[in-house]
């Protein structure tokens, strides 16, 4: 939400010629190339955004990102947005916009992130999703009261999607 889509299309395509350019680190697109690349000793790597103002308000971006590489979106970089609620905004909630960026990201094989992202639009995304959602760098408030991190329910809730809470070290 920080960047103009613009501008992250082409942070995206520097970082992919980077890569492709680099030894020692490989653009994957699935769990299987994954795998390749650990066998290979090379490091995997996907792309995600933070933030659905990168959609620029077009659903058809969703599989765009996907083909450049992103395999997850947070909905909020702590600000609202066209999708949804972000963690240090008012909790607005999930908007019609923002169920059919998941019913798209559902579609395209792309994770829904439920990080920086009010707690309303986090229940509400996941309870939308027909698969899993995860909190990609998200602690726990019952131990640091602070809007980015989320209650033991939303971690249940996570968790019963089929999906997973990522700690942050800071």
């Amino acid at each position: 939400d920080v960047m103009d889509w613009r501008d992250t299309i082409k942070s995206l395509a520097a970082f992919r010629r980077w890569i492709l350019a680099n030894e020692g680190y490989r653009l994957v697109t699935s769990v299987a190339e994954i795998h390749e690349a650990k066998k290979a000793g090379d490091l995997a790597v996907t792309f995600d955004l933070e933030g659905m103002n990168a959609l620029d308000g077009s659903l058809d971006m969703v599989e765009m990102y996907h083909h450049l590489g992103v395999r997850q979106m947070l909905f909020a970089y702590n600000r609202n947005n066209a999708a949804g609620g972000g963690c240090h905004d008012e909790d607005m909630g999930l908007t019609d916009f923002g169920r059919d960026v998941i019913a798209e990201m559902n579609r395209v094989g792309m994770l829904v992130d439920c990080s920086h992202t009010a707690y309303t639009t986090t229940m509400e995304a996941m309870e939308a999703s027909t698969k899993p959602c995860i909190f990609s760098h998200s602690n726990a408030r019952a131990f640091w009261d602070h809007e980015r991190n989320i209650w033991d329910d939303q971690a249940k809730a996570c968790a019963a999607t089929g999906g997973v809470v990522g700690i942050v070290g800071i």
